[in-house]
């Protein structure tokens, strides 16, 4: 059976942007394996595009127009920091060139851009492995194999199946895990929720813990509820996450949010669901220092998987397909582009993790957000952000 040139492994954000710039830069000879059927609603709250490199995705594929039908602008960048008592004490982001949009809309805008035969969907990758040849071989979820493949490109998140080829590193459990619900605009609810967490990005702090709100180009206002767990929960609580109800009122307790303003206590009593936990992890800060394999390399979440606390993981993502898509469109699919593109991710992606760190640290203090407030005020661009021109 004849292979494709390039394997991507993967179609998030990180997949999906590079197959679709080699695309547009004529580079046909790839396939993307997504283990997600089409249908599939990525998980997650929106995400802010930057001009440098989420926003140059659609740039270089001619989706420009496309993305400007769906961003949010305005008041929609704004983010609002408040402690537990819902006093305001931070503002930043008005007028940012980093509009909000949902996932599911940069997911259909970069498949609009790539040939459908091009994405092999309900065709995860379980395994990898190199054959007595050294070739890569992928075992896929349906029992096939594959391999021959020029170069192998791990974009499949951070417990990817690609990354022992290239690193030994292994992920690292923050200690927290966020979980989401939400507000639908159809909840009668709504309007006071809007009233008191506003149409701009809305983190409340407080006693070691965290709600993130955010609203959805649906109007939906999606919360995420950031508290300290075992890496194992919901197991070894007596809860389940499919009763709304003991789910409001495992989060009510004292140590969660039940010591927050009263109007933090009716809109997690007023939402809809569905209860999602999402674990924090990052990858160690020391790791990015692999020898090139040439024939292997990462991109997203497979190399630098990390927390969301400065609000750049998907551009870095998207900027690592954009760095490699420029390696290989001017030095061809060799050892040389994949090695140029490492080195540069390395020092992106140290970057990165580095300011998550800071910035949950600083997010999650016991008595926070005053140190929050003092620091981002002082190093904002830094911290929330970085430069990330391509």
């Amino acid at each position: 059976m004849t292979v494709a040139s390039i394997a991507i492994v993967g179609g998030g954000p990180a997949g999906l942007s590079i197959a679709a710039v080699l695309e547009s830069k004529g580079i046909k000879d790839y396939i993307v394996y997504e283990r997600s059927a089409p249908e599939t609603v990525p998980r997650g709250s929106c995400l802010d595009l930057h001009a440098g490199s989420g926003q140059k995705v659609f740039k270089d594929i001619g989706a420009s127009d496309e993305l400007e039908e769906v961003a949010r602008r305005g008041e929609a960048t704004v983010h609002y920091i408040v402690n537990h008592h819902m006093e305001r004490l931070l503002q930043f982001g008005e007028g940012r060139d980093a509009p909000e949009v949902d996932r599911w809309d940069i997911r259909r805008i970069l498949l609009n851009h790539i040939p459908s035969e091009k994405v092999r969907f309900k065709t995860g990758v379980d395994r990898t492995y190199r054959d007595d040849t050294g070739k890569i071989v992928l075992e896929l979820q349906n029992g096939e194999t594959v391999s021959g493949f020029t170069l192998v490109v791990g974009a499949d998140g951070g417990f990817s199946k690609v990354r022992h080829l290239v690193n030994s590193a292994k992920i690292h459990y923050t200690g927290y895990t966020s979980v989401s619900t939400k507000i639908m605009a159809s909840n009668p609810y709504y309007d006071q929720a809007i009233s008191d967490f506003t149409k701009s990005n809305y983190a409340v702090c407080g006693l070691g813990n965290l709600i993130w709100c955010a609203p959805q180009n649906n109007g939906d206002l999606q919360m995420e509820l950031v508290i300290q767990t075992p890496e194992t929960f919901p197991a070894g609580y007596e809860i389940d996450l499919n009763d709304f109800e003991a789910n409001k009122k495992f989060m009510l307790k004292d140590e969660h949010f039940g010591q927050y303003a009263p109007e933090v206590h009716k809109a997690i009593q007023a939402s809809d669901g569905p209860w999602r936990p999402w674990r924090l992890y990052h990858m160690p800060v020391d790791c990015f220092n692999w020898p090139c394999q040439g024939d292997v390399t990462l991109i997203g979440d497979a190399s630098h998987a990390t927390t969301p606390w400065a609000g750049d993981g998907v551009n870095c993502s998207m900027r690592d397909a954009l760095i490699l898509a420029r390696t290989i469109t001017e030095l061809g699919i060799t050892k040389e582009a994949v090695a140029q593109y490492e080195k540069e991710m390395f020092t992106w992606a140290t970057d990165l993790i580095t300011r998550c760190i800071q910035s949950g640290d600083l997010f999650l203090e016991k008595d926070n957000p005053k140190r929050l407030v003092e620091v981002f005020s002082a190093q904002m661009d830094h911290i929330i952000g970085g430069t990330d021109d391509v």
